[in-house]
């Protein structure tokens, strides 16, 4: 796995939730930077940049890289028409990187891949709960709401019901049931919370790098594949 370099300070967190998932991709395929070049068409240089904050992807590399790794298309390029569109109305202490701000893209967003931060928004949060969530419906966060969790282990995966995600890239301030996932599945490991709220706050994320720690993963406070991994075992 590459040792990757921390990404600019200044990148605003939805840029940010982005390029981890670029970096998580292409660090599971095992490919180089320039086995990626060569079979997307984007120069060694060009990937260099966007892997490390420096420049904005085009749209047309990000298909090709959930292309080559086997990413669900749709999830990917949902995180990245997120992205695209802070850069053109940046959140609060978020500079766009440089380069040419990409075509705002339309229509309906697969948004339970969606992760937002609650700055950039006024009022609730809704999501759209994937497969395996309750039928409930979308995910509103309530601050003092909490969720219950009934954590079973099913073909050797532990699930508490909410998300059987196994790659969304959760951390501080996101929302959803993926989340609400993560949280009772911590609590089921014995790493506490504060509360399992669908909110990604600091206590989370506290619990999130102790599992890392000890499940022998990178230790960076934030849910990925990987730490799906440890979580569902």
């Amino acid at each position: 796995m590459a040792q990757w370099k921390d990404l600019p300070a200044t990148l605003d967190p939805r840029v940010r939730h982005l390029v981890v998932r670029l970096r998580q991709l292409k660090d599971h395929s095992g490919l180089s930077v320039r086995a990626l070049a060569g079979r997307t068409g984007f120069g060694v240089s060009s990937w260099e940049r966007y892997l490390h904050g420096k420049a904005f992807p085009p749209r047309e590399a990000v298909a090709g890289l959930a292309r080559l790794t086997g990413a669900d298309p749709h999830r990917l390029l949902a995180l990245y028409d997120v992205a695209a569109d802070s850069r053109e109305s940046p959140g609060a202490g978020g500079t766009p990187p440089p380069g040419p701000a990409p075509a705002r893209r339309t229509g309906p967003l697969l948004a339970a891949a969606v992760l937002v931060p609650l700055t950039a928004i006024a009022g609730l949060l809704l999501i759209r709960p994937g497969p395996g969530q309750p039928a409930a419906g979308e995910f509103a966060y309530e601050p003092g709401r909490t969720h219950s969790c009934d954590v079973r282990r099913s073909d050797g995966r532990l699930s508490a019901g909410h998300s059987d995600t196994g790659d969304a890239v959760l951390q501080q301030i996101a929302t959803g049931w993926e989340v609400v996932e993560a949280q009772c599945l911590l609590e089921h490991h014995g790493y506490r919370t504060g509360g399992v709220d669908g909110a990604y706050g600091a206590l989370t994320e506290r619990a999130v790098r102790r599992l890392q720690r000890d499940g022998g993963v990178v230790v960076d406070g934030i849910v990925g594949e990987h730490t799906w991994e440890v979580l569902r075992r």
